[in-house]
């Protein structure tokens, strides 16, 4: 190895190291982006039972498969599962350091491909944005989607086109979005440098893409076969439920002008605010700028950069694709979820961005050393208030809907005498928690279980379900409101004689979200709890 090759990977340790630390104290303080934290658990734990019980690889083997949301994160953390014991502390520790890698590799490729102080700034940048750092601190296979495309970009970039496609492959069996997004990018290059044909660098290159692309396609073909064999209604199109369920859902009701209103508020908002917004409007100025000084890169990394670019691009042009057809409102938090795998390609942008800029003032100025510090220190003041800012906020978002569910789920575990129960919705936070806990305290949903519009009914259920808790979730879809009208202004109700509903906390989101917590007091005196719930915080806060 080079001396500039080890340079680049002490640096790159260096930051990797910083990331992981980093990851690991957000996900101490991180509750999760949505439900999906808490149903991968659900997931691996599963996956994990069946590979302790050796059935896993049996005739259920596609039960265990998570064929909306690609496999391999799940299965990852089912197995490293077997080792630590708790599902969830095998998923942090998968997505952390995923996370803690693709720093790392995003500050080589910088490094080795653009520039010393290109993948110094990249590897900063993309340790400390919010995104990166908060989705590889909690159990989402984001981080772990980005680090498998990054080194399967950084494979084929060093002409390894097997090892290059074949980790690639992961990263699709990670998150689908390689499919269309960096196999068509690889098939694309390949074929133009074949037809340059102008020396044995190029195609060494061509060989490099096209190799991978080939074994990335035959992964997407075979992962077609399987899931039309194994989805309902023997279905080819594995993109299609997530599609369905994001494909124009904001816009179904709007005539055909205010659609194209929305959809045109949805690509510009990305690109003009949740961009900028979330990885720093004087970096975004950056990354744009260095667009234009790629075709500036010396011959011995053109190359490579030039793939660089074509991988970013690529997925840039798939998140702009997915605003389009979703058309939420920019204020969305699905976008910030999506925003993920493109980060390390503005990183890498901006850090080259500044490069070229440093290099500019270097040359037009005597005083050595100085424009490098003032650019650096400018590019950081600047982009550090945006991911405090941010990073608190999605903190304070995350404790406020999911921390306060598991809160009171775990008040139930800990604090009422076994055989206690909760109602709320599936799907939602509490319910996801104790499922995954898969012990003690039983979750009922207001849909399936509880008697509707009948406050005497619905005493007489909770006493004989031994229910502790009622989450009253203020959305229409969970069922509180249609089963249990009644309770939504009640701060304390008895529905039947010597059974008291007594509201203990409410909350409520601008988003229209939110939940009211209801303590049941039955009869029983023995069933109560040995400790008052614990104090909702944020929004409404304790009633």
């Amino acid at each position: 190895m080079d001396r500039e090759s080890k340079r680049a990977l002490f640096w790159s340790a260096q930051l990797s190291g910083l990331a992981l630390a980093w990851r690991s104290w957000l996900s101490l303080r991180f509750w999760g982006h949505e439900e999906e934290d808490w149903a991968n658990l659900i997931h691996s734990a599963r996956i994990s039972e069946a590979l302790q019980s050796g059935t896993a690889f049996g005739a259920e083997f596609s039960e265990l498969i998570d064929l909306e949301h690609m496999p391999l994160f799940t299965w990852l953390c089912a197995g490293l599962t077997l080792l630590v014991g708790d599902p969830r502390s095998a998923a942090l520790m998968v997505a952390g350091t995923m996370g803690a890698l693709s720093v790392g590799l995003v500050t080589w490729i910088g490094w080795r491909w653009l520039s010393p102080l290109a993948g110094l700034t990249a590897g900063l940048l993309l340790c400390f944005q919010p995104e990166s750092a908060l989705y590889a601190a909690t159990p989402l296979r984001e981080s772990t989607y980005a680090a498998l495309m990054l080194a399967g970009v950084a494979l084929i970039g060093e002409r390894r086109g097997v090892a290059g496609g074949l980790t690639l492959s992961l990263a699709f069996l990670c998150r689908f979005n390689i499919a269309f997004s960096l196999l068509p990018a690889l098939a694309g290059l390949g074929l133009w440098q074949l037809r340059k044909r102008q020396a044995s660098e190029d195609q060494r290159d061509a060989q490099a893409a096209l190799t991978g692309a080939a074994l990335v396609t035959i992964t997407v073909l075979a992962w077609v076969l399987y899931y039309q064999q194994h989805s309902e209604g023997g279905d080819w199109r594995f993109w299609a439920g997530v599609m369905d369920r994001n494909a124009g859902n904001a816009v179904t009701d709007l005539f055909p002008m205010e659609r194209l209103q929305a959809i045109a508020l949805a690509v510009f908002g990305l690109w003009g605010w949740i961009v900028p917004g979330h990885f720093g409007w004087l970096t975004a100025l950056l990354a744009l700028f260095a667009l234009t000084r790629f075709g500036k890169l010396p011959r011995q990394g053109y190359s490579q950069g030039f793939w660089l670019l074509a991988a970013g691009l690529s997925t840039f042009a798939l998140l702009t694709i997915t605003a389009l057809v979703s058309a939420y409102p920019p204020s969305h938090n699905l976008y910030w979820k999506w925003l993920c795998p493109s980060v390390p390609y503005l990183a890498l942008l901006a850090g080259h961005g500044n490069a070229e800029l440093v290099a500019r003032l270097k040359s037009h100025t005597p005083q050595g050393s100085a424009p490098l510090i003032v650019a650096i220190a400018l590019v950081f003041a600047t982009t550090a208030p945006s991911y405090v800012h941010h990073t608190r906020s999605q903190l304070s978002l995350s404790d406020e809907y999911a921390g306060n569910q598991v809160r009171l789920a775990r008040w139930v575990e800990q604090h009422w005498p076994a055989g206690a129960a909760i109602v709320g919705s599936d799907g939602e936070i509490a319910q996801l928690y104790l499922t995954g806990r898969g012990q003690g305290t039983r979750s009922l949903d207001w849909l399936r279980a509880a008697p509707a519009d009948d406050p005497a009914a619905l005493g007489r259920w909770l006493i004989s379900e031994r229910v502790a808790l009622l989450l009253w979730f203020h959305e229409e879809w969970t069922g509180a409101r249609e089963v249990a009208g009644f309770l939504a202004e009640a701060k304390q109700m008895e529905l039947v004689p010597g059974l008291i509903v007594e509201r203990i906390g409410q909350l409520e989101r601008s988003d229209g979200a939110g939940f009211t917590a209801f303590q049941v007091l039955g009869p029983d005196p023995q069933f109560r709890p040995g400790q008052p719930a614990p104090l909702l915080t944020g929004g409404g806060g304790q009633q």
